[in-house]
């Protein structure tokens, strides 16, 4: 089940549970007040013992509308915060989606983009587009943004990770000769290529080439 499946469902719930504890509580109300309550108060004698059993009757009642108010006031806190909590998170989703434009529509990071693409890009460019991809990646992996609104905002941006993915490679095959000397270099080029695998970046390009069909 997706999360926003999930988030569709557990409102209802919530709600439904809070009409049915309200009019649960109601009816308990209505009926202890005019068929339950009469039967045993005021006592019809003065037997202490019908007394002793007419005070535990009622008493019972009054315990059980507690009971019954305090499940409704605690279902009541649970579908506010539940609603705190979503609009939480549309705020930081909010927050997430700006933040990654702004990068996204930095001069410098379209001039990173196009020296990727066009096969000049020095370390630096590298770099720049790489944290824009790990990005976005890891914030939709996550779940703390949506997908399609990310796809609507950057599109096929991620095509750019198929050129990128080489130079990635070796980079960390820069990074682990001169970490792991002395090792052949058919392993280092096998855990290069196994970590970047792992990157939030390869993760989306394959993600969204199979979801909204991205051209390769």
């Amino acid at each position: 089940m997706t999360k926003t499946k999930l988030k569709q469902g557990v409102l209802p719930i919530l709600l439904t549970a809070f009409l049915s504890v309200l009019i649960l509580s109601a009816i308990t109300l209505f009926g202890g007040t005019v068929f339950f309550i009469p039967i045993f108060w005021p006592p019809r004698d003065g037997d202490p013992a019908v007394v002793r059993d007419a005070v535990t009757a009622v008493s019972t009642y009054g315990y059980t509308w507690i009971a019954m108010f305090s499940l409704f006031v605690i279902l009541g806190a649970a579908a506010l915060a539940y609603l705190q909590i979503s609009d939480a998170k549309k705020n930081r989703n909010m927050g997430a989606i700006i933040e990654s434009f702004k990068h996204y529509s930095d001069p410098r990071m379209k001039d990173a983009l196009d020296a990727v693409w066009n096969g000049m890009a020095d370390d630096h460019d590298r770099r720049m587009v790489s944290q824009l991809l790990h990005m976005i990646g890891s914030l939709v992996k996550l779940g703390l943004v949506d997908s399609d609104i990310f796809w609507e905002m950057f599109g096929d941006a991620p095509r750019v990770w198929r050129v990128l993915k080489p130079l990635e490679i070796e980079s960390q095959k820069r990074v682990l000769k001169r970490d792991k000397k002395g090792i052949p270099d058919a392993e280092i080029e096998k855990e290069a290529k196994c970590h970047v695998e792992q990157l939030p970046a390869e993760w989306l390009y394959k993600t969204w080439r199979e979801k909204y069909r991205m051209k390769p």
